[in-house]
């Protein structure tokens, strides 16, 4: 009897889904970001500070389904002081939370979970390497105009030197 409850419930809530994105804002939607980001280098001061390099990053996602986009970032970072330079490059997924619980069209606030994969090529003072990097993470994005808004991003995985990293932006939605 309880496999019955459970299986019945999974079938109200796939429903549910169903029918809510039938009515997705993402689907067929361009998305574009530009950002700051920063970035841990390999280069140290000491045993406890570590060299930061920062930069910009420019993705462009499109909405190929009701709550996903995909898409493709590129960023350029460095740190001149110390000889620090370094493009990353990857392709991205963000599905988005919100149109499970509301549907208008015109909604101001986006919740998303983001994923990435790609490379980053670094230039430092003595050495150059290219590596793979990946993560997951979490994002959110508010419109105080219909089509332009700000966002925030972190994502944990393996990026250039740390586990972390953060994007904060503007946006533009159309």
């Amino acid at each position: 009897m309880n496999k019955k409850i459970k299986l019945l419930a999974i079938i109200i809530l796939l429903n549910i889904g169903a029918t809510n994105a039938q009515d997705s804002y993402i689907k067929k939607r361009w998305n574009i970001k530009f950002a700051y980001q920063e970035e841990n280098t390999s280069l140290v001061l000491s045993e406890t500070i570590r060299i930061k390099a920062h930069g910009l990053n420019l993705s462009v996602n499109y909405g190929a389904f009701n709550h996903f986009e995909f898409g493709a970032n590129v960023g350029y970072s460095a740190n001149f002081d110390q000889d620090c330079r370094y493009v990353n490059y990857f392709i991205n997924t963000n599905y988005h939370l919100l149109p499970y619980f509301i549907k208008s069209e015109d909604f101001r606030i986006d919740a998303y979970l983001t994923v990435d994969f790609g490379g980053i090529s670094t230039k430092e003072v003595f050495f150059n390497s290219k590596r793979l990097t990946y993560g997951g993470g979490i994002g959110l994005a508010f419109y105080p105009l219909k089509h332009w808004g700000i966002f925030g991003e972190y994502k944990l995985g393996r990026y250039y030197q740390s586990n972390s990293k953060y994007f904060i932006g503007v946006n533009l939605k159309f």
